[in-house]
């Protein structure tokens, strides 16, 4: 059995992998938007899909849930980082803020 953390879990790319994980017996963290959003996760698999509250804008959230998600599962095997946001702009111009 492999334990995943899959960024962006909610729907698209992330729900088809996490689903798939899912399918073959695997243990999935995914990170999600909103609490409905966790518990309908959590519904695919119960005791083997664990939704975490995430927004990629905070670094400490970030850490919290990967700490989290490593205790759940006694370890992350594979981390798919699916989530992300659009920003335009040259690298020169933007800063982490």
């Amino acid at each position: 059995m492999t334990n995943w953390l899959i960024t962006g879990a909610g729907r698209g790319l992330g729900r088809a992998l996490a689903a798939a994980a899912l399918a073959r017996g695997d243990t999935v963290c995914g990170t999600l938007r909103d609490e409905r959003a966790c518990t309908a996760f959590e519904a695919l698999a119960p005791g083997r899909a664990f939704g975490f509250l995430l927004d990629l804008r905070d670094p400490a959230a970030i850490h919290r849930v990967v700490n989290g998600a490593e205790v759940q599962t006694g370890g992350i095997d594979r981390l798919v980082n699916n989530a992300g946001y659009g920003l335009v702009g040259a690298l020169e111009e933007t800063s982490l803020d």
